[in-house]
């Protein structure tokens, strides 16, 4: 499957290289577009199938099947993701990302920050301009990055500190947005995190966090609360 993705991915890239990013419109290229998401959508298959049958079975070399999936996966797909175009960028990358996070939770720990490398920087390039634009990319980022807080949190202290301000700066973005159910994520995705840090890190490492974010975080918290708009938006 990821050679038919490589391949697949190969062919649009020289496409785009000579003929600009106008030939994504062409019904060749959204064939080829096509073939590289379901190649994602069967791989998301088979990690949650994986992931019932260990539970049901409990079968101790599945978690070691993943592991040996998991680096072709990264060389193939976040790569390909991170070079493309931002038009190329299939949403379903992030998905698939999603998905491995949420089964395998704190055995991916070591190779979140190589996956937010690939993802995060460029996804957020896409979607921060404004409320509208790439809103498949837009959702499936938020969800992505509520895999991570909620399926191991551990992982975001191996990151730079540079790295968790953009994504405590995402989240408020997400909770200020406009669309409903974005806004909805962002608060979840916000309380998760608070609750990660009272329970999850040493007190030390909470107050460092407290004395950094908490004030920032409370202020757009209450330009929420307080735009009218954006309390009906959030569905106060």
């Amino acid at each position: 499957m990821l050679n038919v993705y490589k391949v697949t991915s190969e062919n649009i890239n020289s496409a785009v290289t000579l003929h600009g990013e106008s030939v994504l419109k062409q019904p060749l290229i959204k064939c080829m577009r096509a073939v590289k998401t379901e190649v994602l959508r069967l791989i998301n298959t088979w990690i949650s199938t994986l992931s019932s049958i260990s539970e049901s079975a409990r079968i101790p070399e599945l978690p070691s099947i993943y592991m040996s999936f998991v680096p072709p996966l990264f060389d193939t797909v976040l790569f390909d993701y991170q070079r493309n175009v931002p038009s190329a960028r299939e949403p379903e990358v992030l998905s698939a990302c999603t998905v491995l996070i949420t089964q395998m939770k704190e055995k991916v720990s070591e190779d979140v920050p190589k996956i937010l490398d690939a993802l995060f920087g460029c996804t957020l390039e896409m979607i921060n301009k404004d409320f509208e634009d790439f809103p498949e990319h837009r959702i499936n980022f938020f969800q992505f990055i509520r895999s991570i807080i909620v399926n191991c949190f551990t992982a975001l202290m191996l990151i730079p500190p540079a790295q968790f301000t953009l994504i405590v700066d995402a989240i408020v973005w997400a909770f200020k947005h406009t669309t409903r159910n974005i806004t909805e994520i962002g608060l979840e995705i916000l309380d998760r995190l608070l609750d990660s840090f009272s329970t999850k890190v040493s007190p030390d490492m909470a107050q460092s966090f407290y004395q950094q974010y908490y004030l920032t975080i409370l202020s757009h918290l209450l330009s929420v609360v307080t735009d009218s708009t954006m309390a009906q938006v959030a569905g106060w």
